[in-house]
């Protein structure tokens, strides 16, 4: 998924009361079924549920909050610093760059939402606690993965990894049928599951060009669009005036140039944040909707993130975690 990534939790909430079942998404599958849901709400509550073996978890908006990305990520070392912005001074400037951009999908997105992860947890006693995390994902064409992790919302520092799941894909062509293997590792509960599942492949996300204004302007768009980030649809946004320069802001500590949207592409506030070197989305926001984003080169070292570790000692069962 060289896409928007990376959410665990799919439409699950209804399994709090159903009794316990396993987590059933990931990425966006599970971030457009919290939309859905969250569209009845107002687009601040409560989402997606999934349970664990025994741990029920809900994905949680929270507008405002989130961690930050630092700006192109795949460029240079993790928090090096980038060169000013004001090298990049008008629209044309920036379509220029956009159009020089790299392919994401020959790179590794990481992503991070604003939202947070509410985990009742059960262990083996049966006693329960409720454990606050976040989440962040890892994407590489037909590869993802997940980790709940606690701590703080960013990219760096130290993370306690609670849950991971992760979807090898067989097909990411629309209209197709994809055969899709999952594996959860639950590190509360030292266990470890894997299933396979046939579902319709993944569909691809919205172009930021003014065409699909229609679409980024229905009232629960900011819930339920799927939004490209690849440097050729924010091309086509500049391009067609959907998205105009508004200056520079901090992501992270690191200059980022602010993109805005017009009319012509949205009745909502969309605001792209990109690097002013590879041009690469930082930071992607659509209403309440906020997502950071870094990208890897697809190294042995990084594409080793997308295989969740199973540490020996871990019991294997037999749930179908793709339910």
């Amino acid at each position: 998924m060289s896409r928007d990534i990376e959410e665990l939790l799919r439409d699950g909430l209804d399994r709090l009361t159903a009794g316990a079942s396993v987590p059933a998404g990931m990425a966006e599958r599970a971030r457009r079924a919290r939309r859905r849901r969250r569209a009845a709400r107002g687009g601040v509550a409560t989402g997606a549920a999934a349970a664990v073996a025994g741990t029920v978890a809900m994905a949680v908006a929270v507008a405002g909050g989130g961690g930050l990305a630092t700006a192109g990520g795949h460029a240079r070392p993790a928090g090096a610093a980038h060169p000013a912005v004001h090298h990049v001074q008008t629209v044309a400037d920036i379509v220029h760059k956009a159009s020089k951009a790299l392919d994401t999908s020959n790179l590794i997105m990481v992503s991070m939402g604003n939202y947070k992860v509410m985990s009742l947890e059960h262990n083996a006693k049966g006693h329960q606690r409720i454990v606050v995390m976040h989440e962040i994902g890892y994407s590489y064409r037909n590869r993802e993965v997940g980790y709940l992790f606690k701590g703080p919302n960013t990219f760096t520092g130290p993370k306690h990894v609670r849950i991971a799941i992760s979807s090898q894909m067989s097909s990411m062509t629309l209209g197709t049928k994809s055969t899709n293997l999952w594996k959860e590792v639950d590190y509360y509960k030292r266990t470890w599951a894997q299933s396979t599942r046939r579902e319709a492949a993944m569909p691809q996300p919205t172009s930021l060009a003014c065409s699909s204004r229609q679409k980024l302007s229905k009232p629960d768009a900011p819930l339920r669009a799927y939004l490209s980030t690849s440097p050729a649809s924010i091309k086509s946004a500049l391009a067609c005036g959907g998205l105009v320069k508004d200056g520079t802001e901090t992501v992270q500590g690191v200059s980022a140039i602010r993109l805005t949207s017009t009319s012509k592409l949205t009745s909502h506030q969309l605001v792209i944040d990109v690097s002013p070197d590879t041009f690469l989305p930082v930071r992607m926001t659509f209403g309440n909707q906020e997502y950071d984003y870094r990208w890897l080169q697809p190294t042995a070292a990084n594409l080793a993130k997308l295989t969740p570790h199973i540490p020996r000692g871990f019991r294997q069962t037999h749930e179908n975690v793709a339910r």
